[in-house]
Protein backbone atom coordinates (compact mmCIF):
# COMPACT_ATOMS: atom_id res chain seq x y z
CA UNK A 1 0.00 0.00 0.00
CA UNK A 2 1.27 3.38 -0.63
CA UNK A 3 2.65 6.00 1.95
CA UNK A 4 1.87 9.04 1.10
CA UNK A 5 2.31 12.80 3.21
CA UNK A 6 -0.46 14.91 3.84
CA UNK A 7 -0.34 18.47 4.79
CA UNK A 8 -3.18 20.58 6.20
CA UNK A 9 -2.30 24.26 6.15
CA UNK A 10 -4.01 27.63 7.82
CA UNK A 11 -3.02 30.88 8.07
CA UNK A 12 -4.24 32.50 11.67
CA UNK A 13 -3.97 35.75 13.90
CA UNK A 14 -3.17 34.51 17.56
CA UNK A 15 -1.56 36.08 20.41
CA UNK A 16 1.07 33.41 20.41
CA UNK A 17 2.07 29.81 18.44
CA UNK A 18 0.34 27.59 20.88
CA UNK A 19 -3.01 29.64 20.60
CA UNK A 20 -2.86 29.09 16.86
CA UNK A 21 -2.51 25.41 17.10
CA UNK A 22 -5.15 25.21 19.47
CA UNK A 23 -7.20 27.64 16.85
CA UNK A 24 -6.82 25.03 14.43
CA UNK A 25 -7.24 22.35 16.17
CA UNK A 26 -10.57 23.63 16.60
CA UNK A 27 -11.39 24.59 12.90
CA UNK A 28 -10.12 20.91 12.57
CA UNK A 29 -12.64 19.15 14.77
CA UNK A 30 -15.61 21.58 13.85
CA UNK A 31 -17.59 19.50 11.57
CA UNK A 32 -18.96 22.43 9.49
CA UNK A 33 -15.27 23.69 8.90
CA UNK A 34 -14.57 24.60 5.30
CA UNK A 35 -11.01 24.12 6.27
CA UNK A 36 -11.00 21.05 4.30
CA UNK A 37 -8.32 21.31 1.42
CA UNK A 38 -5.08 18.75 1.69
CA UNK A 39 -2.19 18.74 -0.23
CA UNK A 40 -0.79 15.21 -1.10
CA UNK A 41 2.51 13.77 -1.89
CA UNK A 42 3.97 9.95 -1.68
CA UNK A 43 6.56 8.37 -0.31
CA UNK A 44 10.04 8.31 -3.09
CA UNK A 45 10.11 4.66 -2.48
CA UNK A 46 6.30 4.05 -2.88
CA UNK A 47 5.38 2.02 -6.42
CA UNK A 48 2.80 4.60 -7.52
CA UNK A 49 3.60 8.35 -8.01
CA UNK A 50 1.97 11.63 -8.37
CA UNK A 51 3.19 13.24 -11.32
CA UNK A 52 4.17 17.25 -9.89
CA UNK A 53 4.83 15.87 -6.99
CA UNK A 54 2.11 17.10 -5.20
CA UNK A 55 -2.12 17.31 -5.39
CA UNK A 56 -4.84 19.49 -3.48
CA UNK A 57 -7.98 17.57 -3.12
CA UNK A 58 -10.72 19.21 -1.36
CA UNK A 59 -12.66 17.23 1.07
CA UNK A 60 -15.77 19.09 1.67
CA UNK A 61 -18.92 18.02 0.38
CA UNK A 62 -19.16 21.33 -1.92
CA UNK A 63 -15.30 20.46 -3.22
CA UNK A 64 -16.00 16.69 -4.64
CA UNK A 65 -18.60 16.99 -7.24
CA UNK A 66 -20.71 14.45 -8.20
CA UNK A 67 -19.60 14.26 -11.79
CA UNK A 68 -15.78 13.93 -9.98
CA UNK A 69 -17.23 11.22 -8.09
CA UNK A 70 -18.19 9.20 -11.47
CA UNK A 71 -15.54 9.27 -13.24
CA UNK A 72 -13.16 8.49 -10.60
CA UNK A 73 -15.82 5.39 -9.56
CA UNK A 74 -15.33 4.30 -13.22
CA UNK A 75 -11.63 4.36 -12.95
CA UNK A 76 -11.48 2.60 -10.56
CA UNK A 77 -13.90 -0.54 -11.55
CA UNK A 78 -12.13 -0.64 -14.50
CA UNK A 79 -8.42 -0.78 -13.32
CA UNK A 80 -10.18 -3.56 -10.83
CA UNK A 81 -11.87 -5.20 -13.66
CA UNK A 82 -8.65 -5.82 -15.69
CA UNK A 83 -6.11 -6.74 -13.22
CA UNK A 84 -9.26 -9.00 -11.44
CA UNK A 85 -9.87 -10.72 -15.12
CA UNK A 86 -6.09 -11.00 -15.56
CA UNK A 87 -5.83 -12.95 -11.76
CA UNK A 88 -8.54 -15.20 -12.75
CA UNK A 89 -6.72 -16.28 -15.86
CA UNK A 90 -3.53 -16.76 -14.01
CA UNK A 91 -4.89 -19.34 -11.57
CA UNK A 92 -6.54 -21.03 -14.24
CA UNK A 93 -10.26 -19.76 -13.30
CA UNK A 94 -11.09 -17.73 -16.44
CA UNK A 95 -14.20 -15.91 -16.59
CA UNK A 96 -16.74 -15.91 -19.07
CA UNK A 97 -19.65 -13.46 -19.60
CA UNK A 98 -19.52 -9.83 -18.34
CA UNK A 99 -16.50 -9.48 -15.81
CA UNK A 100 -18.11 -5.79 -14.49
CA UNK A 101 -21.12 -8.55 -13.02
CA UNK A 102 -18.58 -10.86 -11.39
CA UNK A 103 -16.73 -7.93 -9.53
CA UNK A 104 -16.46 -8.53 -5.61
CA UNK A 105 -18.99 -5.73 -3.94
CA UNK A 106 -15.71 -3.89 -2.50
CA UNK A 107 -13.77 -2.23 -5.23
CA UNK A 108 -9.86 -3.73 -4.67
CA UNK A 109 -8.19 -0.82 -2.52
CA UNK A 110 -5.48 -0.87 -5.10
CA UNK A 111 -8.02 0.33 -7.96
CA UNK A 112 -8.53 2.51 -5.80
CA UNK A 113 -5.22 4.26 -5.37
CA UNK A 114 -4.26 3.62 -9.34
CA UNK A 115 -7.68 5.85 -9.84
CA UNK A 116 -6.02 8.52 -7.61
CA UNK A 117 -2.95 8.66 -9.69
CA UNK A 118 -4.49 8.85 -12.89
CA UNK A 119 -6.64 11.46 -11.80
CA UNK A 120 -3.84 13.52 -10.42
CA UNK A 121 -1.71 12.98 -13.91
CA UNK A 122 -4.67 13.88 -15.59
CA UNK A 123 -5.10 17.01 -14.45
CA UNK A 124 -1.46 17.76 -14.75
CA UNK A 125 -0.95 17.00 -17.85
CA UNK A 126 -4.07 18.37 -19.44
CA UNK A 127 -3.42 21.82 -16.87
CA UNK A 128 -7.02 21.77 -16.06
CA UNK A 129 -8.30 22.32 -12.33
CA UNK A 130 -10.12 19.51 -11.67
CA UNK A 131 -12.08 16.46 -13.76
CA UNK A 132 -15.53 18.20 -14.31
CA UNK A 133 -13.40 20.66 -16.99
CA UNK A 134 -11.62 17.27 -18.27
CA UNK A 135 -14.69 15.55 -18.97
CA UNK A 136 -16.01 18.90 -20.27
CA UNK A 137 -13.33 18.75 -23.26
CA UNK A 138 -16.03 16.15 -24.79
CA UNK A 139 -18.71 16.57 -23.05
CA UNK A 140 -18.91 20.31 -24.42
CA UNK A 141 -17.85 20.13 -28.39
CA UNK A 142 -16.24 17.44 -29.16
CA UNK A 143 -16.78 16.05 -32.53
CA UNK A 144 -18.85 12.70 -31.54
CA UNK A 145 -18.64 11.78 -35.26
CA UNK A 146 -17.38 7.88 -34.78
CA UNK A 147 -18.77 7.34 -31.09
CA UNK A 148 -20.02 4.16 -29.89
CA UNK A 149 -20.83 4.47 -26.51
CA UNK A 150 -22.79 7.53 -24.97
CA UNK A 151 -20.45 9.36 -22.98
CA UNK A 152 -21.46 9.43 -19.20
CA UNK A 153 -19.28 10.57 -16.28
CA UNK A 154 -18.55 6.71 -15.15
CA UNK A 155 -18.30 5.29 -18.91
CA UNK A 156 -15.71 8.50 -19.38
CA UNK A 157 -13.36 7.09 -16.53
CA UNK A 158 -13.49 3.89 -16.95
CA UNK A 159 -12.05 4.22 -20.78
CA UNK A 160 -9.54 6.86 -19.56
CA UNK A 161 -8.37 3.88 -17.28
CA UNK A 162 -8.82 1.37 -20.37
CA UNK A 163 -6.73 4.13 -22.72
CA UNK A 164 -4.12 4.82 -19.64
CA UNK A 165 -3.49 1.06 -18.92
CA UNK A 166 -2.88 0.66 -23.06
CA UNK A 167 -5.40 -2.27 -23.28
CA UNK A 168 -5.96 -0.98 -26.80
CA UNK A 169 -9.15 0.57 -26.21
CA UNK A 170 -9.72 4.42 -24.87
CA UNK A 171 -11.30 7.61 -25.88
CA UNK A 172 -11.97 6.64 -29.10
CA UNK A 173 -15.69 5.25 -27.92
CA UNK A 174 -16.84 8.45 -27.91
CA UNK A 175 -15.54 9.90 -30.98
CA UNK A 176 -12.59 9.90 -33.58
CA UNK A 177 -11.33 13.05 -32.49
CA UNK A 178 -11.67 12.15 -28.62
CA UNK A 179 -8.09 10.70 -28.12
CA UNK A 180 -6.37 14.09 -29.50
CA UNK A 181 -8.63 16.67 -27.67
CA UNK A 182 -7.70 14.76 -24.06
CA UNK A 183 -4.06 13.25 -23.32
CA UNK A 184 -4.61 10.53 -21.06
CA UNK A 185 -1.03 9.51 -19.30
CA UNK A 186 -0.09 5.80 -18.43
CA UNK A 187 -0.36 3.98 -15.71
CA UNK A 188 1.12 0.25 -14.99
CA UNK A 189 -1.53 -1.73 -13.08
CA UNK A 190 -2.04 -5.34 -13.27
CA UNK A 191 -3.10 -8.68 -11.20
CA UNK A 192 0.16 -7.80 -9.19
CA UNK A 193 -1.00 -4.66 -8.16
CA UNK A 194 -4.21 -6.04 -6.48
CA UNK A 195 -3.79 -6.48 -2.63
CA UNK A 196 -6.06 -9.33 -2.49
CA UNK A 197 -5.49 -12.92 -4.03
CA UNK A 198 -8.90 -13.16 -4.75
CA UNK A 199 -8.82 -16.61 -6.61
CA UNK A 200 -6.33 -18.45 -4.19
CA UNK A 201 -8.85 -17.13 -1.31
CA UNK A 202 -11.79 -19.24 -3.44
CA UNK A 203 -9.68 -22.20 -3.92
CA UNK A 204 -8.54 -22.53 -0.28
CA UNK A 205 -12.41 -21.80 0.56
Amino acid sequence: MPTYTVIWSIDIDAESPEEAAKIALDYQRDAESTATVFNVSQDENSSVHFSGGWCEFDLSEKGESSIAEQIKKGMALAFFACAYADQADECEQPLTGEIMDQLPDEIDPSAIHAAAQLTCDLLHKNAMPDLGAVYAVLAEGANSEGADLELTPENFGHYCAMQAMGTGVGLERFGYDARERIDVPYVSFSSCSLQKDYFTMEAEQ
